[in-house]
């Protein structure tokens, strides 16, 4: 018969299996936050102490959802179809059916809910999904397939499959290939329906300790199951859960307590090699993992979002939150350039340059009159907008997406909008055309990008004889203040010479290099270090 977990809700977290797990943490090295002993990143509090040096952190966005789906009580296991439009899973709410408690007295049997999401992104209230899942027992939620008509779910720590058909979810029928007289936890198909991942404690088969992830193939020529085992190097002396292989057939999520996690369960990430072997499993970092208990998530099909129950934000409850991971981001630029006294767009040219990614050009599509186009940009990185038409002052926008806040990937879109003002003529001015030229470390030599620069200024001083130049050089602050100065002239010159040799007058140009000494930005980043090495070039207009 079964261990004494029946009682036990499937999901429950064993308070002294995760005291166990913490007190096994290393105190001796916080991660350097400052000094304080407590503070936040991304919204998560952080205690400082409870962190190694060597924890890795990941670039996302983590915000829980709203009462529309979270309630006051435990919500845990989303599972979402491929397309992300349809989340299920597991709660422990005052109406869940037959009303029964478990020997915990706070909250109810689990219960099956659902919620859906429109094309503006919003989720409906959740409710409690239709047909027969939901009995008297414990029901969850552990895996639905892709399109979001066959379930696994898990009730009394026995596992079952269930189908959507004529809307409604049929009566389970147990997985008798996986279940025994243990625990089965949670189970899941490979995308290819030819492998079932779970998770069980049943003794001749989770030999490792705890929970631990094994799974069962098909037979290539008979169709059939053949014997389940376990699964290597995945397995910790504690315990593992939620084993979900991704689309691509290779990438594996799940969770653990083991592996030097954060505190309690952490969800790692783990490749399917050419010999079926999976690689050394990888901790996805602060903050989607803490020193709280994150053991299950579900990421949707493009990559872009997953959904993540954990407890860090009532001790002992858990929640749902969405996941934004910045890596897959890619944000759409649109651009548009006017007069600046009409208002009206103009015909103009525009390149874009990605100055974290080594001044690399972005292709800008030109969709009309004035109107630019790019297919995504990066998060967290900068851009130099440069913009110029005829008889117009050229114009250098800085563009980052490094500050900002959560939004939408599906349909969020950056929009610049430049100015131009008109080249006034037969008056005696400077006309700042904000062409800059940008060098790499301690080169002089004139890269793809400014080349391009460069042939626009020749452009428009061979349209305007009268206009002369004045080429201001600067450096970043690495190295001697001598050799900065040196840096400065070698790059004025080679402004200068190639200006010449495309059939500029010298006595048209003058050059004033200034070191590191008028620093367009300050020197604490690559970024702001990127910018300071370059040259200005100034038109001054008889």
């Amino acid at each position: 018969m079964k261990l004494q977990y029946f009682l036990i809700p499937a999901f429950a977290i064993s308070t002294l299996q995760l005291s166990a797990q913490k007190n096994s943490t290393s105190l001796e090295n916080p991660i350097g936050l400052q000094t304080e002993n407590e503070t936040t990143v991304n919204n998560v509090p952080v205690n400082s102490v409870q962190y190694e040096n060597k924890m890795t952190f990941i670039d996302c966005w983590i915000n829980p959802m709203d009462e529309l789906i979270n309630s006051q009580y435990p919500e845990y296991t989303p599972v979402l179809n491929e397309k992300g439009d349809l989340m299920i899973f597991t709660s422990r709410r005052p109406e869940n059916t037959g009303n029964r408690k478990t020997i915990d007295p706070t909250y109810k049997a689990e219960d099956i809910y659902f919620s859906t999401k429109d094309a503006e992104g919003n989720w409906s209230k959740s409710a409690k999904l239709s047909g027969k899942l939901n009995t008297f027992k414990n029901d969850a939620v552990t895996w639905i397939s892709a399109d979001g008509k066959t379930m696994i779910l898990c009730q009394n720590e026995d596992l079952f499959q269930s189908s959507l058909i004529d809307g409604a979810w049929t009566k389970p029928e147990p997985m008798n290939i996986l279940n025994s007289d243990y625990r089965e936890t949670h189970a899941s198909f490979s995308p290819d329906g030819n492998t079932l991942y779970f998770t069980t404690d049943n003794p001749e088969l989770a030999t490792i300790g705890g929970l631990d992830i094994c799974k069962i193939e098909k037979d290539a020529s008979s169709g059939e199951w053949k014997k389940p085992v376990i699964v290597d190097h995945i397995n910790s002396v504690f315990n593992e859960e939620d084993p979900t292989l991704m689309k691509d057939g290779k990438t594996l999520y799940f969770s653990s307590q083991g592996f030097g996690s954060l505190g309690g369960y952490d969800i790692y990430k783990t490749n399917l090699n050419a010999d079926k072997t999976f690689s050394e499993p990888v901790n996805l970092g602060f903050p989607l993992n803490t020193e709280a208990n994150e053991p299950f998530i579900s990421v949707i099909g493009d990559g872009k979002k997953a959904y993540l129950s954990s407890d860090r934000g009532k001790i002992g409850d858990q929640n749902i939150y969405e996941i934004t991971f910045h890596a897959m981001i890619n944000i759409p630029l649109l651009v548009e350039v006017y007069d600046a006294n009409t208002k009206e767009l103009i015909n103009s040219n525009a390149t874009l340059v990605d100055l974290k990614k080594g001044k690399k050009e972005i292709y800008l599509d030109n969709l009309t009159s004035g109107v630019f186009g790019a297919e995504g940009l990066t998060m967290n990185s900068f851009f130099l907008l440069t913009v110029d038409a005829k008889n117009y002052e050229t114009q250098a926008v800085d563009l980052t997406t490094h500050s900002l806040t959560a939004f939408n990937p599906d349909t969020f879109k950056m929009v610049q909008k430049v100015y131009l003002q008109p080249i006034k003529k037969h008056e005696h001015e400077i006309v700042r055309m904000d062409k800059m030229v940008y060098f790499d470390i301690n080169k002089s030599n004139l890269n793809g990008h400014a080349l391009h620069i460069m042939n626009k200024v020749k452009e428009f001083m061979l349209s305007n004889p009268a206009a002369t130049i004045i080429v201001h050089a600067h450096t970043d602050s690495k190295g001697s203040d001598e050799l900065n100065h040196v840096l400065s002239q070698n790059r004025a010159q080679s402004v200068m010479d190639w200006l010449i040799q495309n059939g500029i007058d010298a006595n048209r140009i003058i050059m004033k290099p200034y070191g590191e000494t008028k620093p367009m930005m300050d020197n604490e980043t690559d970024e702001n270090r990127a910018k300071n090495r370059r040259a200005e070039i100034e038109i001054i207009m008889e």
